[in-house]
């Protein structure tokens, strides 16, 4: 196996195993396991947990980031960019079975046990998401679109955080279908 195919296996397992057990219940042990490889080909990627996680949330944040960037920056509606948005989390929600949460969400849920430079990323990747947000919101106001109370900013922070938890409800109870209403609440929040 490649050098870089060994690194994108090891990042794509270590992520799966921290979206279904979080980050206390991933270990290299785990990850080699998984792979059929050394725990030393992993320390050889990644010298430690926390250069993994780190290497996990800058590239999380580039994929995710660029995908929401594309949605806010596109000339749709601001109502389809907000489900568009609320789909990047719907799919991680309609996994059968449904036993993932947000990365992001499982690691800012353990933020005091991941190193500095791994919480400043799930810091900025959050962040970075509600002004996302706040921008859509920004667009349905000013076109008429959302006619919602207060302060944008908090809006968009409420919807962040429904997203994160909606994502840990439907792991604990596994109703899928509950996430998809909870969607339309949002609309029905934001549109009266």
């Amino acid at each position: 196996m490649k050098h870089s195919d060994t690194k994108t296996q090891i990042l794509d397992v270590a992520q799966d195993l921290i979206q279904r057990r979080g980050v206390n219940g991933m270990s290299f042990k785990d990850i080699s396991e998984t792979i059929g490889i050394r725990r030393a080909s992993i320390h050889h990627h990644f010298e430690t947990k926390e250069k993994l996680l780190e290497a996990l949330m800058t590239r999380y944040s580039q994929e995710y980031g660029s995908a929401i960037e594309d949605i806010v920056a596109s000339s749709a509606s601001a109502k389809n960019k907000l489900t568009r948005y609320m789909k990047l989390f719907l799919k991680t929600a309609e996994a059968d079975p449904p036993e993932k949460a947000c990365m992001c969400g499982m690691l800012a849920a353990e933020i005091a046990s991941i190193g500095e430079q791994a919480a400043r990323l799930v810091v900025d990747y959050s962040e970075s998401s509600v002004q996302q947000i706040a921008r859509i919101l920004d667009q349905g106001k000013k076109n008429g679109e959302f006619q919602f109370n207060g302060d944008i900013n908090v809006m968009a922070r409420m919807i962040f955080s429904f997203l994160e938890g909606g994502l840990i409800f439907v792991r604990a109870n596994g109703q899928k279908q509950q996430f998809k209403a909870m969607t339309k609440q949002v609309f029905k929040l934001i549109e009266a």
